[in-house]
């Protein structure tokens, strides 16, 4: 009976195993509270003999000793050419001398030549493959790596997540290239369910990588918060629905892609940011600096730093998920305004009449003026044809760059310290615009033209920094002068 049992239990340990597709190797977070991952992508290796590979190591390395990061990934298209055995020798070697961990996840042109099985036998053979085979569902190498927290507990912190996002499609009715798969999805919202189990039901912060793009990926190019090269517009082939399933989740953060040499953009949509790694082989095509891109992940947060290094060095941080780069932070910040004596409250004043800008405010009759405690546009019983002016000192929390998005029904403007950073003016339905400014910490002056023309009003203001998340402007930030 003990035979039994234990062969059973043996059994549904693998089983689970299969199912979880789980890193191999126990990865926490540093003291510090962070977790550094350099994605290198699109290596198209040859052969060690061949200059363009040996300029290739040259650049790889060069990231590695300046970053020294806690786990390299690899985004596919690794090894694109013949002979294919010594090429992946030559990569896993070049790696396991870094001693750092690393994972692969597939492209599109790997399984050309040599196959996926044989190259992961070859991968979970090395000593510093954290990885797996993970073949329990469609593709290779579909797995996560759960990072503990840094004090040496068990609790799982943060999750990265590795998809073979497949070749190319069946039928060219479908497009070129294939897609992530339906049971492949399925594995991702049972390992998300899984984790957020184990953390009291809610979902754990994670990162997803792997070679072809999210369509949605595309969506965010000329975002006001997309940031890097767009120099190249990606085939569109089959939304299968990953995307959806990550909101849904709610535990999806960042989801980062190779397969594009000439993009390396991020940039953020339903508060997911979209973007891909910067192009690492030399006899790949484009002409960007090859390089890599590092997320710096942070513990049990949704909040991470990344940015693109190469041998010439670190370029710009982009804060996920404020949107603000370090560019931003490095231009000048607004002094705070000097005041002694406040206390709660916005000055207002109100209007009505028949406009179609805030510019046109000023040729109205003000009829109230008075203080109230936010930017409220209900003060008066009116529904249509009706304006205010707001005045209030901020009380900016921290010095950084503020992202405020102001939504209104119809036209508003916002200014900081009499510069505009916000014109949303004009009369149109209800819609959320972005601004940026540097702010010094302390009070700040913020004025706000409204007006409403008809059918709905609204007026709100949010902000955020890159350490804040987006929150309402409230009646404990806003202050007059006594």
């Amino acid at each position: 009976m003990k035979t039994l049992r234990t062969a059973i239990f043996v059994v549904a340990a693998v089983l689970t195993l299969a199912a979880s597709a789980q890193s191999t190797r126990r990865m926490a977070f540093n003291a510090d509270g962070t977790f550094k991952i350099a994605q290198f992508t699109d290596i198209h290796w040859c052969d060690d003999s061949v200059e363009v590979c040996k300029r290739t190591l040259q650049s790889l390395q060069a990231v590695i000793d300046a970053e020294r990061p806690d786990l390299n990934v690899l985004t596919g298209d690794i090894v694109t050419d013949h002979p294919a055995l010594k090429g992946w020798k030559s990569i896993i070697a070049f790696f396991e001398k870094q001693n750092i961990p690393f994972v692969v996840a597939m492209g599109n042109h790997d399984g050309e030549f040599m196959s996926k099985d044989s190259i992961y036998t070859l991968l979970t053979d090395s000593p510093m493959y954290v990885g797996v085979k993970g073949n329990h569902v469609t593709g290779y190498g579909n797995m996560t790596i759960a990072l503990h927290a840094g004090n040496g507990s068990d609790k799982v912190q943060n999750v990265i997540y590795l998809i073979d996002s497949n070749d190319y499609a069946a039928s060219t009715i479908f497009g070129h290239y294939d897609w992530i798969h339906f049971d492949q999805i399925d594995w991702y919202r049972r390992e998300s369910d899984r984790f957020a189990a184990k953390n009291g039901g809610k979902p754990v912060p994670s990162v997803a990588f792997f070679h072809i793009p999210l369509i949605e990926t595309d969506h965010v190019v000329g975002l006001p918060d997309t940031f890097g090269n767009a120099k190249e517009r990606f085939g569109k082939g089959i939304n299968s629905g990953l995307f959806a399933s990550m909101l849904e989740k709610g535990n999806m953060v960042g989801v980062f892609a190779g397969h594009d040499h000439m993009n390396d953009y991020v940039g953020i949509r339903s508060e997911v940011t979209l973007g891909f790694g910067r192009c690492s082989g030399w006899g790949a095509y484009g002409t960007l600096e090859r390089g890599a891109r590092i997320v710096q992940l942070r513990e049990g947060s949704r909040h991470f730093d990344t940015w693109i290094t190469t041998a010439k060095g670190r370029e710009a941080v982009y804060h996920s998920p404020s949107g603000i780069t370090s560019i931003e932070e490095n231009a000048g910040y607004l002094a705070p305004v000097k005041a002694s004596k406040v206390k709660n409250g916005v000055n207002y004043t109100y209007y009505e009449g028949e406009i179609l800008s805030c510019d046109e405010i000023a040729h109205l009759k003000p009829l109230h003026k008075g203080v109230t405690d936010n930017f409220r546009i209900d003060l008066y019983d009116t529904n249509d044809h009706f304006a205010y002016t707001f005045d209030a000192l901020f009380d900016a929390p921290e010095k950084a760059v503020y992202k405020f998005r102001l939504r209104s029904d119809d036209g508003a403007q916002l200014f900081i310290d009499g510069r505009m950073i916000i014109d949303n003016d004009g009369s149109h339905s209800a819609n959320f615009v972005v601004g940026k400014v540097a702010l010094e910490k302390g009070l700040h002056r913020i004025e706000i033209k409204y007006f409403e023309d008809y059918m709905g009003q609204e007026l709100l203001l949010r902000f955020q920094t890159p350490n804040i998340d987006e929150t309402p402007v409230t009646p404990a930030m806003l202050f007059i002068a006594k």
